[in-house]
């Protein structure tokens, strides 16, 4: 395994009331850029680790998993040197439907979303925020073996159901993955967090689960 990271989007200012409106010098193709580039350099290593490139693998939490999904699902993924991918809690849709739903997203939710793409939120700019989700670089590019394993319920702050609203998208992602005969799995944890506080052994649970669905892929 390989523990990676990335540049992150500027946040700075965005918890004030009015957030600061900015941009982020670094958006969400960087962030796929490092995790290109960090892929690359696993691969430069393989051989003097004794491992191997032919079955890689990609997951990651929350952030971690859009990214990995999107990743793995998009052209990055061209040559399908990734096989599959785990989802652990990320949002699987990022488009927002109708722009009156607007009203009910947090301006600073809105400040994160432009920062990340570089668009402002509304159908208007739907096309960049289809790019990050996991359910249309699916529907666009074929769709790859995915495992989601996902709470029922949020207790984050300032975040009312938003994992119960995530949970009903990914639940839509992975009919379109059977439609398209890609193998896929959806585990989900009932009343546990966001970070998978319960049960007791949840964590353990979501890494065996999600290495015996990468070895079966």
């Amino acid at each position: 395994a390989a523990n990676i990271s990335y540049r992150l989007v500027d946040t700075a200012g965005i918890l004030q009331h009015p957030p600061l409106h900015k941009p982020s010098d670094i958006k969400f193709t960087d962030i796929l850029d490092d995790v290109d580039a960090a892929i690359s350099k696993y691969e430069s290593l393989a051989a003097s680790w004794n491992t191997s490139t032919e079955r890689m693998y990609l997951a990651g939490h929350s952030a971690g998993a859009i990214l990995s999904m999107v990743y793995t699902l998009s052209d990055r993924n061209t040559d399908k040197h990734i096989k599959a991918c785990g989802n652990w809690a990320g949002v699987t849709d990022l488009t927002i439907p109708h722009d009156s739903l607007l009203d009910d997203v947090s301006t600073q939710y809105k400040e994160l979303m432009y920062r990340i793409t570089g668009a402002e939120m509304g159908t208007a700019n739907q096309l960049a925020y289809m790019y990050i989700s996991a359910y249309w670089q699916a529907y666009n590019n074929g769709g790859m073996p995915v495992i989601s394993v996902y709470p029922l319920e949020s207790t984050e702050s300032n975040v009312h159901d938003a994992d119960a609203y995530n949970l009903n998208n990914t639940k839509v992602f992975h009919a379109l993955l059977t439609s398209r005969d890609k193998s896929n799995r959806l585990i989900v944890f009932e009343n546990s967090s966001h970070g998978f506080d319960l049960p007791s052994n949840a964590w353990q649970t979501v890494i065996k689960e999600t290495a015996d669905f990468f070895r079966s892929n």
